[in-house]
């Protein structure tokens, strides 16, 4: 049986960058409204889809920013910071004052 994250690197190779950014901003509504689980699932999603060392396209960052600081306000979590720490550190250097800035808000 396959895991998960094998589905979603699957998915990688099917989606352009602006149709996994589509992804990330319907699971950003679905947490905005009432199901905040979804913030996390896009996390990890994400940081499938940039396995190793590949930094997040810039239009898959932009998309991300939004659910990366929603994140914040859940810090009860703690298996989920796995993702949120990854998922920053994948922004890529065009995002760097927002890597910054969503770091000092963590702190």
């Amino acid at each position: 049986m396959e895991s998960a994250k094998a589905h979603w690197q699957a998915w990688y190779a099917h989606l352009s960058d602006a149709r996994q950014a589509q992804v990330v901003v319907l699971l950003a509504d679905v947490g905005r409204a009432g199901q905040p689980e979804a913030y996390d699932l896009a996390l990890e999603i994400a940081c499938a889809w940039a396995n190793g060392s590949r930094k997040f396209s810039a239009v898959l960052a932009d998309s991300l920013l939004p659910v990366l600081t929603k994140s914040l306000e859940r810090p009860n979590l703690p298996h989920k910071r796995f993702y949120w720490i990854l998922a920053v550190g994948k922004l890529p250097h065009s995002h760097l004052s927002h890597k910054i800035d969503l770091l000092i808000e963590a702190v």
